[in-house]
């Protein structure tokens, strides 16, 4: 008569399985140790990994700095534009290698002789862009050197206007007054230097500056063409127009000379050319002037270090150092009221787009128009992608970790088989099955894997607290605002998937232990002492 195998629950196999941990607690503590130190590192590289993705879009989340696209005019030589003698490629070559001379020619002509915009960013080509799809509104960044007279006080000075979102940061950094009202309203903010330097010092006499009329007026030459003196003193880093007459007489004195100054043919030529311009004077440059009157509605301070780290707007530093805010396209048309501005066209323009998820659309239909673009989405982008190649790179090296313990863990298993090989012989000539010696040793390394997964769970998320100070004391000190919530997140995605692959990996590593104890054969294993 056969006789039947005595049954084994679940509970009876692991009793066993957990009897069998204890009875080597120096040698399971150890191998628990090394899955949860792994198990650790996992954790908080995924963990920080998934926290600082989410402070960095949280950061932007819900401004407009995240629609924003900056569109640039790109300047480059056409090949039209090259003498023929300045592009003719000698020789023979291959066709790829012609192409490339020529396109390195031009590129050198154009570094010399200066390149021209490849789209300009004109009326018309504002108003293309205001055409695209998802473009809510289209900013000019306008900045223009001038002169300025308020309501007669004070002699009239150099100044500078910019235009500006009338949403701007600016508001921040307004002492009296108010911000702009619209796009294209005749008011103007001023600076609160301007006033002092127009003999407006105290805190009440830069109140009564709001409400006055502010003229500006600058000048354009037809053509664009300047004399030498004009271009020296241009800008406030310029030469004064002493320095500017001093330096003209000094190469007008050296014209004789030129022909035994030791300089190559092409300096030579340029130096002639350079002197050629010394004889163009100021008044023999045809000019227009340009006038306009705004009504001042509010006064800004200086922007401080502070304030530049609370804004990633580039609208904020197109009016930095500005000492008039105009409205955007009030600003754009008293700037292109110049034929040679108005042909030539502005530097800069920020588009708004309706969503966050269109910006890539936009930025590649200006990039098709012929333009240059950024965009802060790019840049978030760029951030992110870095933030997860580091946190790969971390949770692959806490895997080895990982897989470093699960190889000991079969090494300590395998000398637990041999061990108890009587055990196992015992077991079996009693009627053990081979699946239940098997599913003994399986549960041995899922129980690792449970208290060592958690272990590490524990220490990752106790660690959290002094790394997430630390973390967050770095990173704050290069972001606009504050960070809100912990730079370590804790899904349960995350804790039940670190939890189970520690379990995952220390089973696989007892599998092999767990086969070989299942495979004994019973009459060899009772005589093994």
């Amino acid at each position: 008569m056969k006789r039947e195998s005595p049954r084994m629950r679940p509970a009876d196999l692991a009793g066993m399985a957990v009897s069998a941990l204890r009875q080597q607690k120096v040698r399971t503590t150890l191998t628990v140790l090394g899955v949860a130190i792994g198990t650790f590192a996992l954790f908080v590289s995924l963990s920080i990994g998934h926290g600082v993705d989410h402070a960095i879009l949280s950061l932007f989340r819900g401004t407009d700095a995240l629609r924003q696209v900056s569109v640039y005019v790109r300047y480059e030589a056409v090949a039209e534009d090259v003498p023929e003698s300045e592009k003719t490629v000698k020789g023979v070559m291959s066709e790829a290698k012609k192409a490339r001379m020529l396109h390195a020619m031009v590129r050198r002509w154009g570094s010399r002789h200066g390149s021209k915009p490849k789209t300009r960013l004109n009326r018309a080509g504002l108003d293309r862009l205001a055409r695209l799809p998802h473009v809510e509104r289209v900013v000019p960044i306008v900045n223009q050197q001038g002169t300025i007279t308020l309501s007669g006080i004070g002699q009239p000075r150099e100044a500078q206007f910019a235009s500006a979102d009338p949403d701007g940061y600016y508001r921040n950094l307004l002492v009296a007054g108010r911000a702009l009202a619209g796009d294209r309203d005749e008011e103007a903010v001023v600076h609160e230097l301007l006033l002092y330097e127009l003999g407006l010092v105290g805190d009440g006499e830069v109140a009564k500056a709001i409400g006055q009329k502010v003229r500006f007026e600058y000048r354009a030459n037809r053509g664009g063409q300047l004399s030498l003196s004009q271009f020296l003193t241009f800008g406030e880093r310029g030469f004064t127009s002493a320095q500017s007459e001093s330096l003209i007489r000094m190469l007008r004195r050296l014209a004789p000379w030129v022909g035994l100054l030791p300089l190559p043919a092409e300096e030579r030529v340029a130096f002639s050319k350079l002197l050629e311009l010394t004889s163009i004077k100021s008044d023999q440059i045809e000019e227009d002037r340009y006038a306009e009157t705004f009504t001042i509605v509010g006064v800004v301070r200086e922007a401080l270090e502070e304030d530049d780290k609370n804004t990633t707007s580039v609208m904020h530093w197109a009016t930095r150092g500005a000492d008039v805010i105009l409205p955007p396209w009030t600003a754009a048309e008293f700037s292109l009221r110049a034929p040679s501005i108005a042909e030539n066209g502005l530097n800069q323009a920020v588009l708004t787009v309706d969503r966050d998820a269109n910006v890539k659309e936009v930025t590649k239909a200006v990039e098709s128009m012929g333009f240059s673009q950024s965009s802060l989405i790019q840049v978030i982008e760029t951030i992110r992608m870095n933030v997860l190649l580091i946190t790969i790179a971390t949770a692959f090296i806490a895997v080895v970790a990982l897989t470093v313990a699960a190889i000991g863990i079969t090494n300590t298993m395998l000398m637990s088989v041999l061990e108890r090989t009587h055990e196992i012989g015992i077991m079996k000539a009693l009627g053990a099955r081979t699946g239940q010696v098997r599913t003994i040793f399986l549960i041995e390394g899922a129980a690792i894997g449970l208290v060592g997964g958690g272990l590490g769970l524990l220490l990752g998320w106790i660690a959290s607290f002094p790394g997430d100070a630390i973390a967050r004391s770095v990173m704050e000190a290069q972001t606009p605002k504050p960070i809100e919530g912990s730079l370590f997140a804790f899904p349960i995605w995350l804790v039940l998937g670190t939890q189970m692959l520690a379990m995952l990996i220390t089973m696989l590593a007892a599998l092999y232990p767990a086969h070989r104890a299942a495979r004994l054969d019973p009459i060899i294993s009772l005589r093994h002492e």
